[in-house]
């Protein structure tokens, strides 16, 4: 309530997109969440909105680390990019928040560790600890030949 005029309503629709653009994976770079497709009904809005997304990562704790890398938060327009920084309201343990400024119908958000002086042969993946948790369900009982492979790709 009080988000949007009286009378008006707001849609708001968020899809995770799995597979991110180059531009957010390289060894730089490496996104830490899903691309986070969010599309809005009504751009007239009287408090702002504030994206709060756990993820799974953390910046190594040593000090190299954390002055070699930073979480971020990147948004763009267009899915393909070209994704530009936002200004974090909250990043703590696996807690970000963020307020969604400058609006427009459909925006594309995405969390990653970022690093600007990395040499070769180093990247990224060396100063942050990025854990992946694989669910399977199924029925109740699942029979003994049933096989799961997950591969990961760094």
């Amino acid at each position: 309530e009080g988000h949007v005029a009286d009378g008006d309503a707001q849609q708001i629709s968020m899809k995770a997109l799995l597979d991110p653009p180059l531009e957010l994976n390289s060894d730089k770079c490496s996104t830490l969440s899903p691309v986070l497709e969010i599309k809005l009904s009504n751009m007239e809005i009287r408090t702002p909105l504030i994206l709060e997304m756990k993820i799974s990562a953390e910046i190594n704790d040593d000090v190299l680390s954390k002055n070699l890398v930073a979480v971020r938060c990147l948004r763009s327009d267009m899915k393909e990019g070209p994704y530009a920084p936002m200004a974090l309201s909250y990043c703590y343990g696996g807690t970000i928040k963020v307020q969604l400024e400058n609006l427009e119908p459909c925006m594309y958000i995405a969390i990653v560790a970022q690093g600007q002086n990395i040499s070769y042969p180093y990247t990224v993946w060396d100063y942050i600890n990025k854990k992946i948790t694989v669910g399977v369900y199924g029925p109740k009982h699942i029979h003994p030949s049933f096989k799961t492979v997950v591969a990961v790709f760094g």
